[in-house]
């Protein structure tokens, strides 16, 4: 089996059998994305739990369970279409032409998809590296980690981890690379965004067809979900593809005459999405309590009852998600907190600047295009008082002030800076838009006909898809991609030619928050070779606080670059305890890049490798002769 059926196994299995369980009774394509959402949320707590339970993952156990899984859900299914009499798809609430359009749209979002990762050999940028680390230490020990030894020196382990979960899942049943689990599974929630912006544009919108010209936009239209790619922003990504299931969920949960099964389920999703990512939980809170006042807004008569029994179901809710992620929130979350407070002071406001949002956040590609059709629908929506955009319009209200607080004179604040908003505006952008093809519809349905209308539309959308997916193959920013497929044949020559406990010099720069990052594969050697770099993945602030310092202070030396004396360079490998210097092909002439020119003539060291601008200097012994040498320089350098 493939890496992508085996990850349709792991995230519809458990989803599956969640929605089946509370006798959930969505049918179809909706039903498919409500069990995506609720197995994004399902890995986390099946890995905490274990993990409490005693229990290893391993990679026959987990293919066991997904098969058994699969086999259950098979005959569940069976059992629902024989109570259907044979039809699984009798009362289906919309048309097929939407299903159609909407299956269309989606191939062309995991066609671009493919196409934007297509050149990367592991997950591009900074987070790239530290979400593949904590996907590796998964895999290593089929359970959660309790620290992020060997490849960080930090001792407890804190990271949000619902993402790498599901990573790890694909890498132990398909048996492939964390590093590849990671694109994989990253890029195909990047395009399974499009099922669960379609369920909620469909819950919320008169028209189905409007929908699917919802679902169209973070599909390949607008440049976000997509430029995800160039920074591996995937762990948010997951939170955002769980969120708008996760507050389905909870609306129905909270409804009078609901299942008292259907709080169970909205738990599910509440306390794995806590798991998944903090401030996509924070979103997820401030849209239920849009949807609570909401609905003690609309209750005519009877007010208190029905705002006790709401808040009564809702509390039900809270309790079960706090219950299910109790073990990591309450042992490990505060302690996180403590750690960064003391490896940074201040880190909670986060350093000048944090409030900062680039302005091509919006006006990349056709984004400025998209963003004002969106605002277009939402006036239009308010005007017509649909409900979908009065609830956007406040959501983006209430969330702005979250982000930035320093409009009501408060501080802000790292934990939830305005990038976070501005990276996740694609939600509320396919909504708004949404809205606007909700509009149109509703005006042009009496002049065609509302089936003209709606296949027009979908037709519509389906082109757009098309297009966009033609337009975006390469949002990729080469800017971003580290790592080489020279860096992998030089991390492999690292791994068999030079000692276990060899460490690299790596160039660095600065990064935010006072912390570094690599500049070029170098950065990945901890994990393509298993050996120490200079500056370590991007989680190292949650160390030792002494620790934490002498990383930054050595690394703010080694990011000089080619500007460090031949006396500096040695001095700062000696107290890095550094033997070798690594030099990849990325940001050639970037600032505070090690060039091998450079390198070449510094009397302490000799080069040991050089092929496809990859290259490996070796410090020399007080005799002149290259630890480690392998036996000459490959690629033909003398």
């Amino acid at each position: 089996m493939t890496a992508g059926a085996w990850l349709a196994l792991a995230v519809l299995v458990p989803g599956a059998l969640a929605l089946a369980a509370a006798r959930h009774e969505s049918r179809g394509m909706e039903r498919l994305a409500l069990a995506l959402g609720t197995g994004v949320c399902f890995w986390p707590l099946a890995l905490l739990w274990s993990t409490a339970a005693g229990v290893a993952w391993s990679s026959g156990g987990l293919r066991l369970v997904l098969f058994a899984g699969l086999g259950l859900w098979l005959v569940q299914s069976l059992q629902a279409a024989r109570r259907r009499r044979g039809s699984a798809w009798r009362g289906s609430a919309w048309p097929g032409v939407e299903a159609w359009a909407l299956t269309a749209v989606l191939a062309a979002a995991g066609a671009a998809r493919f196409a934007q990762a297509q050149s990367l050999v592991v997950p591009a940028w900074v987070d790239g590296l530290h979400h593949t680390v904590v996907t590796q230490l998964i895999v290593e020990a089929g359970r959660l980690p309790s620290s992020l030894h060997p490849y960080v020196a930090v001792d407890r382990f804190y990271y949000h981890y619902g993402f790498h979960t599901l990573a790890a899942v694909v890498a132990m049943t398909a048996r492939m690379p964390a590093a590849a689990a990671v694109l994989v599974v990253g890029q195909a929630l990047s395009a399974a965004t499009v099922l669960t912006v379609w369920v909620l544009a469909r819950r919320a919108l008169h028209s189905p067809a409007a929908a699917v010209v919802a679902a169209a936009v973070p599909a390949t239209l607008y440049s976000f979900p997509a430029y995800y790619v160039s920074w591996s922003r995937y762990s948010q990504l997951a939170g955002l593809v769980a969120l708008p299931v996760a507050w389905m969920l909870t609306a129905e949960a909270s409804r009078r005459g609901a299942s008292w099964r259907l709080p169970g389920l909205a738990a599910l999703a509440a306390g794995g999405l806590a798991l998944v990512h903090y401030r996509v939980a924070v979103f997820y809170g401030l849209g239920v309590l849009l949807w609570v006042l909401w609905r003690l807004a609309s209750e005519r008569r009877d007010r208190a009852p029905a705002a006790a029994a709401l808040l009564g179901r809702l509390s039900l809710v809270a309790a079960g998600g706090a219950a299910l992620a109790l073990p990591w929130l309450a042992g490990t979350l505060g302690g996180g907190a403590r750690a960064m407070a003391a490896a940074s002071p201040g880190w909670l406001r986060g350093p000048p600047g944090v409030d900062e949002v680039p302005g091509w956040l919006f006006s990349a590609r056709n984004n400025a295009f998209w963003i004002g059709l969106a605002v277009r629908g939402l006036l239009l929506g308010l005007v017509r008082r649909v409900a979908l955009a009065g609830g956007v319009a406040a959501f983006l209200t209430l969330a702005a002030l979250l982000v930035r607080p320093d409009w009501l004179g408060l501080p802000h604040s790292w934990v939830l800076p305005p990038f976070s908003l501005a990276i996740s505006l694609y939600l509320p952008v396919a909504l708004g838009v949404g809205l606007l093809a909700d509009a149109g519809l509703a005006l042009l349905g009496p002049v065609v006909g509302p089936a003209r209308g709606r296949r027009g539309a979908c037709a519509v959308a389906v082109a757009l898809a098309v297009a966009g997916m033609v337009a975006s193959r390469d949002i990729l920013n080469p800017a971003t991609v580290l790592v080489q497929p020279a860096d992998v044949a030089a991390a492999t020559w690292v791994e068999r030619n030079t000692a276990p406990d060899a460490r690299f010099l790596v160039s660095t720069a600065h990064w935010h928050l006072g912390t570094h990052r690599g500049l070029d594969g170098g950065y990945w050697l901890p994990l393509l070779a298993r050996r120490q770099a200079s500056v370590p993945p991007a989680l190292y602030p949650y160390g030792d606080p002494e620790v934490v310092r002498r990383i930054d202070r050595l690394s703010a030396l080694a990011a000089s670059g080619d500007a460090l004396s031949d006396a500096e360079l040695m001095d700062l490998m000696r107290q890095l305890d550094a033997t070798h210097v690594y030099v990849g092909p990325a940001a050639v002439g970037a600032a505070g890049k090690l060039s091998a020119e450079r390198l070449r003539r510094v009397a302490g060291l000799v080069e040991v490798y050089a092929r496809d601008g990859a290259h490996v200097f070796a410090l020399t012994q007080r005799d002149g002769a290259a630890p480690d040498a392998g036996g000459g320089v490959p690629g033909g350098r003398p």
